[in-house]
Protein backbone atom coordinates (compact mmCIF):
# COMPACT_ATOMS: atom_id res chain seq x y z
CA UNK A 1 0.00 0.00 0.00
CA UNK A 2 1.15 3.63 -0.29
CA UNK A 3 0.45 6.89 1.55
CA UNK A 4 -0.30 10.22 -0.10
CA UNK A 5 3.40 11.05 -0.34
CA UNK A 6 4.37 8.05 -2.45
CA UNK A 7 5.87 6.10 0.43
CA UNK A 8 5.29 2.36 0.11
CA UNK A 9 4.90 0.37 3.31
CA UNK A 10 5.86 -3.34 3.42
CA UNK A 11 5.26 -4.81 6.85
CA UNK A 12 7.30 -2.70 9.29
CA UNK A 13 9.73 -1.43 6.64
CA UNK A 14 9.24 1.77 4.74
CA UNK A 15 10.48 2.51 1.25
CA UNK A 16 10.44 6.05 -0.04
CA UNK A 17 10.80 6.86 -3.70
CA UNK A 18 12.50 10.10 -2.77
CA UNK A 19 16.21 10.27 -1.97
CA UNK A 20 17.08 10.29 1.72
CA UNK A 21 20.63 11.47 2.38
CA UNK A 22 22.52 9.10 4.62
CA UNK A 23 19.95 6.31 4.25
CA UNK A 24 19.90 3.26 2.03
CA UNK A 25 16.88 2.83 -0.19
CA UNK A 26 15.03 -0.40 0.47
CA UNK A 27 14.27 -2.68 -2.49
CA UNK A 28 12.06 -5.68 -2.93
CA UNK A 29 11.94 -8.28 -5.67
CA UNK A 30 9.24 -7.95 -8.26
CA UNK A 31 6.88 -10.92 -8.32
CA UNK A 32 6.45 -10.67 -12.10
CA UNK A 33 8.51 -13.80 -12.88
CA UNK A 34 5.73 -15.94 -11.43
CA UNK A 35 3.55 -14.84 -14.36
CA UNK A 36 6.07 -15.73 -17.07
CA UNK A 37 5.56 -18.51 -19.59
CA UNK A 38 7.05 -21.84 -18.54
CA UNK A 39 9.96 -21.68 -20.99
CA UNK A 40 10.89 -18.21 -19.77
CA UNK A 41 10.64 -19.36 -16.15
CA UNK A 42 13.04 -22.23 -16.75
CA UNK A 43 15.54 -19.96 -18.53
CA UNK A 44 15.32 -17.37 -15.76
CA UNK A 45 15.66 -20.11 -13.15
CA UNK A 46 18.89 -21.38 -14.71
CA UNK A 47 20.27 -17.84 -14.75
CA UNK A 48 19.24 -17.18 -11.15
CA UNK A 49 20.78 -20.43 -9.89
CA UNK A 50 24.06 -19.55 -11.61
CA UNK A 51 24.03 -16.06 -10.08
CA UNK A 52 23.37 -17.39 -6.59
CA UNK A 53 26.29 -19.84 -6.71
CA UNK A 54 29.08 -18.54 -4.46
CA UNK A 55 27.39 -15.16 -4.13
CA UNK A 56 28.17 -13.75 -0.65
CA UNK A 57 25.78 -10.84 -1.11
CA UNK A 58 22.68 -13.00 -0.69
CA UNK A 59 23.55 -14.49 2.67
CA UNK A 60 22.75 -18.07 3.66
CA UNK A 61 20.05 -19.43 1.41
CA UNK A 62 21.32 -22.99 1.05
CA UNK A 63 18.01 -24.74 1.74
CA UNK A 64 15.90 -22.32 -0.24
CA UNK A 65 18.26 -22.37 -3.23
CA UNK A 66 18.39 -26.18 -3.21
CA UNK A 67 14.60 -26.34 -3.14
CA UNK A 68 14.33 -23.82 -5.98
CA UNK A 69 16.96 -25.68 -8.02
CA UNK A 70 14.94 -28.90 -7.64
CA UNK A 71 11.72 -27.08 -8.57
CA UNK A 72 13.33 -25.52 -11.65
CA UNK A 73 14.60 -28.92 -12.77
CA UNK A 74 11.15 -30.45 -12.25
CA UNK A 75 9.51 -27.64 -14.26
CA UNK A 76 12.00 -28.05 -17.09
CA UNK A 77 11.49 -31.82 -17.15
CA UNK A 78 7.70 -31.52 -17.08
CA UNK A 79 7.79 -28.93 -19.86
CA UNK A 80 9.98 -31.18 -22.01
CA UNK A 81 7.64 -34.13 -21.44
CA UNK A 82 4.58 -32.01 -22.26
CA UNK A 83 6.20 -30.72 -25.45
CA UNK A 84 7.09 -34.25 -26.50
CA UNK A 85 3.53 -35.41 -25.85
CA UNK A 86 2.18 -32.49 -27.84
CA UNK A 87 4.43 -33.37 -30.76
CA UNK A 88 3.41 -37.03 -30.48
CA UNK A 89 -0.27 -36.01 -30.46
CA UNK A 90 0.22 -33.79 -33.51
CA UNK A 91 2.05 -36.58 -35.31
CA UNK A 92 -0.61 -39.13 -34.35
CA UNK A 93 -3.42 -36.84 -35.49
CA UNK A 94 -1.66 -36.17 -38.79
CA UNK A 95 -1.11 -39.90 -39.30
CA UNK A 96 -4.78 -40.57 -38.57
CA UNK A 97 -5.93 -37.88 -41.00
CA UNK A 98 -3.63 -39.25 -43.70
CA UNK A 99 -4.81 -42.81 -43.07
CA UNK A 100 -8.44 -41.69 -43.19
CA UNK A 101 -7.88 -39.84 -46.47
CA UNK A 102 -6.12 -42.91 -47.86
CA UNK A 103 -9.00 -45.16 -46.83
CA UNK A 104 -11.49 -42.85 -48.54
CA UNK A 105 -9.45 -42.73 -51.73
CA UNK A 106 -8.92 -46.49 -51.93
CA UNK A 107 -12.58 -47.21 -51.18
CA UNK A 108 -13.60 -44.83 -53.95
CA UNK A 109 -11.36 -46.68 -56.41
CA UNK A 110 -12.76 -50.03 -55.24
CA UNK A 111 -16.38 -48.84 -55.55
CA UNK A 112 -15.80 -47.31 -59.00
CA UNK A 113 -14.18 -50.47 -60.30
CA UNK A 114 -16.98 -52.63 -58.86
CA UNK A 115 -19.64 -50.39 -60.42
CA UNK A 116 -17.98 -50.91 -63.78
CA UNK A 117 -17.56 -54.67 -63.29
CA UNK A 118 -21.18 -55.19 -62.25
CA UNK A 119 -22.55 -52.76 -64.81
CA UNK A 120 -24.26 -50.96 -61.92
CA UNK A 121 -26.40 -54.01 -61.11
CA UNK A 122 -27.96 -53.33 -57.70
CA UNK A 123 -28.28 -57.01 -56.71
CA UNK A 124 -24.62 -57.70 -57.50
CA UNK A 125 -23.42 -54.52 -55.86
CA UNK A 126 -25.31 -55.25 -52.64
CA UNK A 127 -23.35 -58.50 -52.20
CA UNK A 128 -20.38 -56.32 -51.20
CA UNK A 129 -22.10 -55.04 -48.05
CA UNK A 130 -21.61 -51.44 -49.19
CA UNK A 131 -24.66 -49.15 -49.21
CA UNK A 132 -26.23 -48.41 -52.60
CA UNK A 133 -28.72 -45.93 -53.99
CA UNK A 134 -30.46 -45.29 -57.26
CA UNK A 135 -29.83 -41.76 -58.61
CA UNK A 136 -33.01 -39.82 -59.30
CA UNK A 137 -35.25 -42.09 -57.24
CA UNK A 138 -37.02 -40.47 -54.32
CA UNK A 139 -36.22 -41.90 -50.90
CA UNK A 140 -38.57 -44.42 -49.39
CA UNK A 141 -41.43 -42.90 -47.45
CA UNK A 142 -42.05 -45.94 -45.30
CA UNK A 143 -42.09 -45.49 -41.53
CA UNK A 144 -38.91 -46.41 -39.64
CA UNK A 145 -38.70 -49.74 -37.86
CA UNK A 146 -39.20 -50.12 -34.13
CA UNK A 147 -36.26 -49.06 -31.96
CA UNK A 148 -34.61 -52.10 -30.39
CA UNK A 149 -32.85 -52.84 -27.10
CA UNK A 150 -33.73 -49.67 -25.24
CA UNK A 151 -32.09 -49.52 -21.80
CA UNK A 152 -32.46 -46.96 -19.01
CA UNK A 153 -30.11 -46.20 -16.13
CA UNK A 154 -29.58 -43.49 -13.53
CA UNK A 155 -27.91 -40.36 -14.89
CA UNK A 156 -24.84 -38.53 -13.61
CA UNK A 157 -26.81 -35.73 -11.95
CA UNK A 158 -29.81 -35.76 -9.59
CA UNK A 159 -33.11 -36.21 -11.42
CA UNK A 160 -31.52 -37.56 -14.60
CA UNK A 161 -31.95 -40.85 -16.46
CA UNK A 162 -29.73 -42.05 -19.31
CA UNK A 163 -31.28 -43.91 -22.24
CA UNK A 164 -29.48 -45.93 -24.91
CA UNK A 165 -30.61 -48.11 -27.82
CA UNK A 166 -29.42 -49.79 -31.00
CA UNK A 167 -28.42 -47.60 -33.92
CA UNK A 168 -30.54 -47.98 -37.07
CA UNK A 169 -29.91 -48.12 -40.81
CA UNK A 170 -30.90 -46.10 -42.64
CA UNK A 171 -30.34 -43.54 -39.91
CA UNK A 172 -33.62 -41.86 -38.84
CA UNK A 173 -33.95 -38.11 -38.99
CA UNK A 174 -34.37 -38.06 -35.20
CA UNK A 175 -35.49 -40.10 -32.18
CA UNK A 176 -38.31 -39.07 -29.85
CA UNK A 177 -38.58 -40.07 -26.19
CA UNK A 178 -41.48 -40.28 -23.77
CA UNK A 179 -41.82 -41.51 -20.19
CA UNK A 180 -44.15 -42.08 -17.29
CA UNK A 181 -43.51 -42.29 -13.56
CA UNK A 182 -44.19 -45.67 -12.04
CA UNK A 183 -44.35 -49.09 -13.61
CA UNK A 184 -47.71 -48.87 -15.38
CA UNK A 185 -47.64 -47.87 -19.05
CA UNK A 186 -50.58 -45.50 -19.62
CA UNK A 187 -50.66 -44.03 -23.15
CA UNK A 188 -52.80 -41.11 -21.96
CA UNK A 189 -50.35 -39.96 -19.26
CA UNK A 190 -47.00 -40.23 -21.03
CA UNK A 191 -44.79 -37.14 -20.89
CA UNK A 192 -42.56 -35.88 -23.69
CA UNK A 193 -38.86 -36.53 -23.10
CA UNK A 194 -37.37 -34.59 -25.99
CA UNK A 195 -35.65 -35.59 -29.21
CA UNK A 196 -32.12 -36.42 -30.35
CA UNK A 197 -30.26 -37.47 -33.48
CA UNK A 198 -27.99 -39.85 -31.53
CA UNK A 199 -28.73 -43.35 -30.25
CA UNK A 200 -28.66 -42.15 -26.66
CA UNK A 201 -29.95 -39.29 -24.60
CA UNK A 202 -30.29 -37.97 -21.06
CA UNK A 203 -33.69 -36.98 -19.67
CA UNK A 204 -33.50 -34.38 -16.87
CA UNK A 205 -36.07 -33.03 -14.44
CA UNK A 206 -37.22 -36.37 -13.02
CA UNK A 207 -37.94 -37.17 -9.39
CA UNK A 208 -34.73 -38.41 -7.82
CA UNK A 209 -34.86 -42.09 -6.87
CA UNK A 210 -38.22 -42.68 -8.56
CA UNK A 211 -38.78 -45.43 -11.11
CA UNK A 212 -39.98 -44.67 -14.62
CA UNK A 213 -40.90 -46.40 -17.85
CA UNK A 214 -39.31 -44.97 -21.00
CA UNK A 215 -40.00 -45.43 -24.71
CA UNK A 216 -38.30 -44.28 -27.91
CA UNK A 217 -39.49 -44.06 -31.49
CA UNK A 218 -37.75 -43.06 -34.73
CA UNK A 219 -38.82 -40.35 -37.18
CA UNK A 220 -38.13 -40.85 -40.89
CA UNK A 221 -36.63 -38.40 -43.38
CA UNK A 222 -40.00 -36.88 -44.27
CA UNK A 223 -41.58 -37.01 -40.83
CA UNK A 224 -42.87 -40.61 -40.77
CA UNK A 225 -43.07 -41.94 -37.22
CA UNK A 226 -42.13 -45.49 -36.36
CA UNK A 227 -43.74 -47.53 -33.56
CA UNK A 228 -42.81 -46.92 -29.96
CA UNK A 229 -40.16 -49.24 -28.57
CA UNK A 230 -40.82 -51.77 -25.86
CA UNK A 231 -40.71 -49.89 -22.54
CA UNK A 232 -37.48 -49.79 -20.55
CA UNK A 233 -37.57 -49.53 -16.77
CA UNK A 234 -35.12 -47.20 -15.05
CA UNK A 235 -34.58 -45.18 -11.89
CA UNK A 236 -33.73 -41.47 -11.90
CA UNK A 237 -30.54 -40.45 -10.09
Amino acid sequence: MADLYGTAVYGTAVYSAASSPGKKRMSKFKRDPKDLAVVAKVALGIQVIANYAGNPAVGTVTTELADFTTANGALESANTTANNKRQEAIAATTALENADAGWNAKLEKLMSKTEDNTNFDKAKMETTGLPTYEPGRAPSTGAPAQVQNLTASSGDNPGEADLQWNSMKPKPRLFEARYIKGLTLDETKMEAGGTTTASKMTIPGLEGGAEYLFQIRAHGSVGQKGPWSDPARGRAA
